[in-house]
């Protein structure tokens, strides 16, 4: 029997990425958070971010951890 895995899938939408320097820091902060069996995505210009993980993040921490960062969190989906 295969047994399923659950992935956690989150869009975060972010204020005040400017450059790719920023947008560099945000997958960073993002990264070490969903861990090694992830993959997260930043677009620079829409200011949006993604998150696909094995392991549940809470929307608390996303945030704590990217306003700790210098930037806002409009949006967490």
């Amino acid at each position: 029997m295969v047994r399923e895995t659950c992935r956690m899938k989150k869009t975060i939408t972010i204020k005040g990425m400017g450059c790719n320097n920023c947008k560099c820091a945000v997958e960073r902060v993002l990264s070490a958070l969903a861990g090694p069996d992830s993959s997260v995505s930043v677009v620079l210009e829409s200011g949006v971010a993604t998150i696909d993980s094995s392991h549940e993040i809470s929307d608390v921490l996303i945030r704590q951890e990217i306003e700790k960062a210098g930037f806002e969190v409009t949006n967490i989906q």
